[in-house]
């Protein structure tokens, strides 16, 4: 996917602080882009709730809660609790414990591979479920997400290796900066350092950089296609640029009231 913003405010506002703070508009570029793909790096899930903290200006990219350990725990807890509200294991089973007729009956069946005639048996008692698998895999967990990737509300998958779930939670849980590791490329490029546990990961990103001085053009992106997938990416990149124009016009009224403070100074 390609997003392209109206930068005519953006470069006007870079204009300014070149002609207040005297430098070369390429490396003003490459500083303001740096603090887009941190911004934007933030807004990939997961986010940690407030990704860009409360005024969003934070100039260096692990600082911004979005890319902090507490949306590291925030993501982990996420797939903790879909794998958890998804599979039941079935020694968890409440009506499949015990020597009951029914408990009894169950345990055979699954024994048996009859998963079919199991889940009658459960319908007809009024329990609910999906489907019954041998294991907890990645395959089924991903039939019944939707399309933000959390598990649907309501649905249960029984599952006959309970230890199966707590693999595949971990499994689950290692994979968190995934889609966050797709910026690593453009971060890299910028001189920008991500925390490990997003670099860690390898993960396809977009960099180009073309022309020099005020002629100089810069092109970032997330790769990923997991990331492209979760319908979300049109939405974090204008997130990101909104930010980065906010902070670029606040940044250049500080420096034009600095130069004008300064300016006073050499007068008296």
């Amino acid at each position: 996917m390609d997003f392209q913003f109206d930068q005519r405010d953006f470069s006007k506002q870079l204009d300014r602080l070149r002609r207040v703070v005297r430098k070369d508009t390429g490396e003003l570029l490459r500083a303001q882009t740096r603090l887009f793909v941190a911004d934007a790096c933030a807004l990939t899930p997961p986010t940690g709730g407030n990704p860009l903290g409360a005024a969003g200006t934070a100039r260096n990219a692990t600082s911004l809660p979005g890319n902090s350990l507490s949306a590291r725990k925030q993501g982990q807890d996420a797939v903790a609790r879909d794998i958890r509200r998804l599979f039941l294991s079935f020694d968890d089973l409440e009506m499949a414990k015990g020597e009951g007729r029914m408990a009894v009956n169950l345990r055979g069946l699954l024994r048996a591979g009859q998963y079919g005639t199991a889940l009658q048996v459960l319908d007809r008692a009024g329990v609910r479920v999906e489907s019954i698998e041998a294991t907890a895999t990645v395959e089924v967990l991903n039939r019944h997400r939707d399309r933000r990737g959390r598990v649907v509300r309501g649905r249960r998958v029984l599952v006959r290796d309970g230890r199966s779930i707590v693999r595949l939670l971990r499994s689950q849980q290692a994979l968190v900066g995934r889609a966050k590791a797709g910026w690593k490329r453009a971060a890299d490029a910028l001189g920008l350092r991500l925390p490990r546990w997003i670099t860690r990961h390898e993960e396809p990103g977009i960099f180009t950089e073309q022309g020099r001085g005020d002629n100089r053009s810069i092109i970032v992106g997330n790769a990923l296609g997991y990331a492209q997938k979760l319908d979300q990416t049109a939405n974090i990149m204008n997130r990101a640029y909104r930010n980065r124009l906010r902070n670029l016009r606040a940044q250049v009224e500080a420096a034009t009231a600095a130069a004008a403070r300064k300016a006073g100074a050499r007068v008296k």
